[in-house]
């Protein structure tokens, strides 16, 4: 964009963006005191939380006490030993009694003070949330008045901005931004992706070491006491377990595809093959034990993997938030330095240092239109005629340009100025067809109806009818 149109873009739009500047100066101090009072709402519901922890606290510390000290309350019978007490004994219990109605009494004190300090603490919350409330929708009459003067900024500002090299570069600073924030979201999604798969790799690995357990335990009661059913649920556990073994590898390889910074596990021998009991076989138990061992390594890694994924997408998740508030403090540059732009260009216009622009100054500044040969070598533009009493078609208006070179020759020729400046088409891309260029010097040889007296149609032989074959009347 000119200076020119800069300058007449600004005088144009000024009194509207006064217009904005003087609303949004009326909620300049919203964002800030709505910060302010978000924090106090998040003080006021901990400090509630905390009191209606301590009020559950001295109830409970207090329910016993209250059982204790009421007198209609006996908690039991009393023994021989009780009935017949000592002048001594009184005294001790009545010290006791003392005391402990002391206690309960304080206890009951600090419990109301903090019932009351926990109604105080409601209604202060209530007040804030409701201040808070008024305070966002008026953030968002605020959120909505910016944004009309950031869009009332790209519209002047959009593109390259003679005399400010500082903008263009934080436009293009901002354009790169924007970028980065892609590219970290995709990070994040990639790492947070990997995250959830090797959380279910880690829930089969769980499962797999279960049915692990179960097979060496069938296993053992196998080799000790024997039996088919023993045997059936040894194999039985075995099958589940290399199942889920093969799957829990399986969710592994299917996170690497989503991060590469995830690395193989060892194949514990469980998900290679099926174990399968010998005859006789006395010590297939500790087999069993040697594979559930590997699998417990492998698991082992597998949550090292698990913890380091879950490192890595909380830092992609931390870049994506970095590269957002970037973005955010980037605009809010550009906002500012388009504002005193505006304001500066503005200022000099009013003050007579810049003077407005008039329709002389767009002379040769505006774009021409494209040339009709830049659209197509045969494109014509078609322009409708206002309709009169004579004439109500549509006219048509037909460019030089646009046309082909034989057809402005043979146009030249009839006007009696013809310079043949072009050769003949090779013959064998002529038709055979008399007609066919429709500037050539013979005369075109007349049709059968040009030569008829009447405009009647010639009248051909008719063919006859296929004959149908018809059964004998015999």
């Amino acid at each position: 964009m000119s200076s020119t149109f800069l300058q007449q873009a600004i005088a144009e739009h000024s009194s509207r963006h006064t217009e904005l500047l003087n609303s949004l100066s009326q909620l300049e101090n919203v964002p800030d005191t709505l910060k302010q009072q978000t924090r106090l709402v998040d003080e006021l519901q901990a400090e509630l939380e905390e009191c209606e922890a301590n009020v559950a606290r001295l109830f409970e510390k207090t329910r016993e006490q209250r059982r204790n000290a009421d007198p209609g309350i006996i908690p039991g019978g009393l023994k021989f030993s009780q009935v017949f007490r000592s002048r001594k004994e009184k005294e001790k219990e009545r010290e006791r009694d003392e005391r402990n109605k002391r206690l309960f009494a304080e206890a009951m004190a600090e419990e109301t003070k903090e019932r009351e300090r926990r109604t105080e603490l409601e209604k202060a919350l209530n007040t804030a949330q409701t201040s808070k409330s008024e305070l966002s929708n008026q953030m968002k009459e605020y959120d909505t008045i910016y944004a009309k003067i950031d869009a009332l900024y790209a519209l002047i500002f959009n593109g390259p901005t003679p005399g400010f090299p500082r903008e263009d570069e934080l436009e293009q600073s901002v354009q790169a931004s924007y970028t980065g924030v892609e590219r970290a979201k995709a990070a994040f999604g990639s790492e947070n992706e990997a995250l959830e798969i090797l959380s279910r790799s880690e829930k089969t690995f769980r499962e797999c070491q279960a049915k692990m357990k179960d097979a060496i335990y069938w296993a053992t009661a196998s080799m000790l006491a024997g039996g088919r059913t023993a045997e059936a649920k040894e194999g039985s556990s075995l099958k589940a377990a290399h199942a889920l073994a093969q799957k829990a590898q399986a969710f592994v390889r299917e996170a690497q595809q989503f991060s590469t910074h995830v690395r193989t596990l060892e194949n514990p021998s469980i998900a290679k093959e099926l174990p399968a009991r010998k005859e006789n076989d006395t010590e297939f138990h500790e087999t069993l034990k040697a594979s559930a061992s590997e699998l417990g390594n492998t698991y082992s890694q597998l949550l090292a993997e698990r913890r380091a994924c879950a490192e890595r997408a909380a830092d992609a998740k931390t870049a994506v938030h970095n590269a957002e508030q970037a973005v955010a403090d980037r605009k809010k540059e550009l906002h500012e330095l388009r504002k005193e732009i505006f304001l500066e260009i503005v200022s000099k216009l009013k003050s007579g240092e810049l003077a407005e622009p008039t329709d002389l100054d767009f002379e040769g500044l505006q774009d021409a239109p494209p040339s009709y040969e830049q659209q197509h070598p045969y494109s014509y533009s078609q322009s409708r005629s206002r309709p009169t009493s004579h004439n109500s078609h549509n006219s048509r208006t037909i460019s030089l340009s646009s046309l082909p070179p034989n057809f402005i020759g043979a146009k030249q020729e009839a006007n009696g100025s013809y310079r043949p400046s072009y050769a003949s088409p090779p013959y064998e891309h002529v038709p055979s067809s008399p007609i066919y260029d429709p500037y050539s010097s013979t005369p075109t040889p007349s049709t059968p109806s040009a030569s008829r007296s009447d405009s009647s149609r010639p009248r051909t032989a008719r063919r006859p009818l296929p004959r149908v074959p018809q059964a004998n009347a015999g």
